[in-house]
């Protein structure tokens, strides 16, 4: 009887043991996740910070526009009855050509401040988040660092331009609708100009660069958040294990993928913690409050 108990009592000390074990990695992997996550949405949250990548693709939007009603009235005037019109005609659709070179040189300076923005918050969570091992709790450890930054997009093809209601000549819009959905370069459904490089219809130089942005549904934005792996289609390395890379990047991110390394108290291992966050959607422009919502459509 005496070794029959001291058989349940083993037993029972063995069982209690992995249970312990058990629970303490559960709430270890939940503290990561408290760590991971909060730090992720903190990136995302720079993307799009100020609206900036709603802006861009709606000033892209509106450019295009321009410039596809003053090459028409250009061409218009081209003809013999308004042939004094002419060189007025060409200059305001060169000025508004112009316009397409100013989009350009914004959104690449987004990117660059982006970048560095992103890169100045991971060093300073790295160096806030490194201390000594004497320091480490039993349970989690306060060692960890940021290992690698992935920057993407949601897995959607919309951006949150929306195509034109109304152009100058009622014609034009017509001719404008049919290319576009033509050439696929428009959702039909929601008159979101789809997310990849959108020509001008009479200047084809001009190759407009819309990025995944969820657009604004009946004033509703959506909120930065995060999302799982799925919907995260990727864009560029900007760090890979602590080197911070340098990669040309053409395409304005709006997620990330951020990964987190945890040491393990009184061992060698190391654990890492993966999250993924999206910004917040685009806001309402201006222009957007006279026939582009969706509530008007």
């Amino acid at each position: 009887m005496l070794l029959l108990g001291m058989c349940c009592l083993f037993i029972l000390v063995v069982i209690s043991t992995y249970f312990i074990s058990f629970m303490i990695q559960c709430y270890r992997h939940s503290q990561h996740q408290n760590e991971a996550e909060p730090a992720a949405l903190q990136v995302a949250e720079i993307l799009n910070k100020g609206n900036s990548v709603g802006e861009i693709n709606g000033l892209s939007g509106a450019s295009r526009h321009m410039v596809y009603a003053s090459s028409c009235a250009a061409m218009r005037c081209s003809w013999p009855a308004y042939k004094a019109f002419s060189s007025l005609a060409n200059d305001i659709h060169a000025r508004d050509r112009e316009s397409f070179d100013m989009i350009e040189d914004l959104r690449k300076e987004h990117i660059r401040q982006t970048v560095e923005a992103v890169l100045a918050y991971v060093s300073d969570f790295n160096h806030k988040r490194r201390s000594n091992s004497a320091f480490d709790n039993v349970i989690l450890p306060t060692n960890y660092v940021i290992t690698d930054v992935d920057l993407g997009c949601l897995n959607q093809s919309q951006s949150s331009a929306y195509t034109p209601d109304a152009l100058p000549n009622q014609d034009d819009l017509t001719a404008l609708q049919q290319y576009d959905e033509y050439n696929q370069l428009i959702d039909h459904r929601s008159g979101l100009y789809m997310a990849k490089l959108v020509a001008a219809p009479n200047d084809p130089d001009l190759q407009y660069r819309f990025s995944v942005l969820p657009a604004q549904v009946c004033g509703t934005v959506a909120p930065a958040r995060t999302i799982n792996p799925r919907s995260f289609r990727y864009i560029c390395s900007l760090i890979s294990n602590r080197v911070v890379k340098n990669p040309p990047i053409d395409e304005m991110p709006t997620a990330v993928r951020l990964t987190i390394e945890f040491a393990e108290p009184g061992s060698k291992t190391k654990v890492q913690e993966v999250a993924y966050a999206v910004s917040d959607g685009a806001h309402a422009l201006p222009w957007e409050s006279s026939g582009y919502s969706n509530e008007n459509r």
